[in-house]
């Protein structure tokens, strides 16, 4: 699966990555993999303000992956 990070989650991470999934795989699940030894990116990734894009739609964090090709976290934005 291509997993995708947008903004400061693509500045920190880098923009792209491949991974494989397994079944039953959530965004949390692809993110505890990937960043299972580093708590303060994991605490972002899965914040209730993160959100989660599959194959284009926005999903809840449980949703799960089942034949997804893409997935993309994009962190809260604040503007004015």
């Amino acid at each position: 699966m291509r997993v995708l990070f947008f903004g400061k989650f693509g500045e920190r991470f880098g923009p792209a990555h491949e991974v494989e999934t397994e079944p039953g795989d959530t965004p949390i699940t692809i993110a505890e993999r990937m960043f299972d030894a580093d708590a303060d990116a994991l605490e972002a990734l899965c914040h209730r303000s993160t959100s989660y894009i599959v194959d284009h739609a926005v999903v809840p964090s449980d949703h799960v992956l089942d034949k997804a090709e893409e997935l993309a976290f994009l962190p809260p934005v604040s503007g004015g």
